[in-house]
């Protein structure tokens, strides 16, 4: 079975939003969600060369920009904040760009789709950049106190072979926009990615392909402001088998 970073923290967060995400139907999607992926959609076609402007790509994703990964989209668009609006976000957006692609050097490469076969799972994704020998990802809405994910420093590192330098650059909204570029260091440590495989990605595939997909009530993001799936969650229930 595929499993990507992006599956693998959604069941962690909760395995029945998990379920739901996989499921047909028309479903709303975050801001937040929309916001990250018109970013890097964007950076992509700049470092191409192209001349996309910023509101351009972010208005195509807030129309419903048809994308295999959002198939199931109804074309709302939640919020969650008074924060998250298309202006603010076309400011943010403009701003994390600028600092991008003023920095002195430039991207090997971008948007590296990679897949890598372990025998009982195969390890997707699309790292964000190859920059000066590092993985590179960008975070776009994080705030001050930004911890890194080190899991997902660790798929990617799986996916480029071993270990790899990696590196997250931060972007921070603050009176004045700044990027903070963190290093992990785990990625650097085949012990570290082998405990990664063996404890989080090979039990998270195989509770998946067994079917079970418990609710987590609990968790900070159970909120019809953050969850597309949380009414019919609460409607339904949760999944097992």
């Amino acid at each position: 079975m595929n499993i990507s970073y992006s599956s693998i923290s959604s069941y962690l967060i909760c395995p029945s939003r998990y379920f739901f995400s996989k499921q047909p139907g028309k479903v709303a999607r975050s801001a937040s969600l929309i916001y990250g992926s018109a970013f890097h959609e964007l950076l992509a076609r700049r470092f191409r060369g192209e001349q996309v402007s910023v509101k351009d790509v972010l208005s195509s994703y807030l129309t419903g920009k048809p994308k295999e990964s959002e198939n199931n989209w109804d074309g709302k668009v939640v919020y969650g904040s008074k924060d998250w609006r298309p202006d603010v976000m076309e400011i943010w957006m403009q701003d994390a760009a600028n600092l991008v692609l003023s920095l002195p050097t430039k991207p090997q490469a971008v948007e590296m789709k990679l897949t890598r076969d372990f025998g009982d799972f195969t390890l997707t994704g699309v790292i964000d950049a190859l920059w000066g020998g590092k993985l590179v990802d960008f975070k776009l809405t994080a705030s001050r106190f930004f911890r890194a994910d080190v899991l997902q420093a660790a798929c990617y590192a799986l996916l480029n072979g071993g270990p790899s330098q990696f590196q997250f650059f931060v972007f921070h909204r603050d009176k004045t926009p700044r990027l903070e570029p963190i290093n992990v260091k785990e990625t650097q440590d085949q012990q570290y990615l082998d405990w990664v495989v063996n404890r989080i990605i090979r039990p998270t595939a195989k509770a998946i392909k067994a079917g079970n997909f418990p609710a987590n009530p609990s968790h900070n993001l159970c909120s019809q402001d953050y969850c597309s799936y949380w009414a019919i969650c609460r409607k339904t229930g949760e999944r097992n088998g």
